[in-house]
């Protein structure tokens, strides 16, 4: 077994742990992304939707799957050859792209890709220069 996991949700019993999901259900049938976690000695897979999986995530999964030779191999992703035909593809090409298909992406718009956009702050210094413009 490996540190991270896709299969298909075998109930309805399981919660999302991506921010973006506010916890909510991952319904029975939706393909599903985990990552093994062990606290105090205890270990179980933290959950995601598949659109849920930031592009992070996807690398580490990629980086997980290298064989020996250094090339990614699906063989190595846990629960892949369970999958069928079509998610086995929408996995394979999300891990070569490195990130989950924009039209599977639940977050915020751009935040799937490797290096999502981020939000700009102004800069005190930038705000003194306009004020004292403005002063003018």
């Amino acid at each position: 077994m490996g540190q991270y996991r896709v299969e298909i949700s075998a109930n309805n019993r399981a919660k999302c742990k991506a921010t973006t999901c506010d916890k909510s259900v991952i319904k029975k049938g939706e393909i599903r992304q985990g990552t093994w976690v062990e606290i105090s000695g205890h270990g179980s897979f933290q959950w995601r939707h598949w659109g849920c999986v930031t592009a992070k995530v996807i690398s580490n999964m990629k980086e997980s799957a290298l064989d020996k030779n250094g090339e990614f191999t699906t063989d190595l992703v846990d629960g892949f050859s369970e999958l069928d035909a079509d998610n086995q593809e929408k996995i394979r090409t999300a891990i070569e792209a490195g990130n989950v298909a924009d039209e599977d992406w639940k977050g915020a718009p751009g935040g799937n890709l490797p290096n999502p956009p981020k939000a700009k702050k102004a800069k005190a210094d930038d705000m003194e220069d306009h004020d004292s413009e403005e002063a003018e």
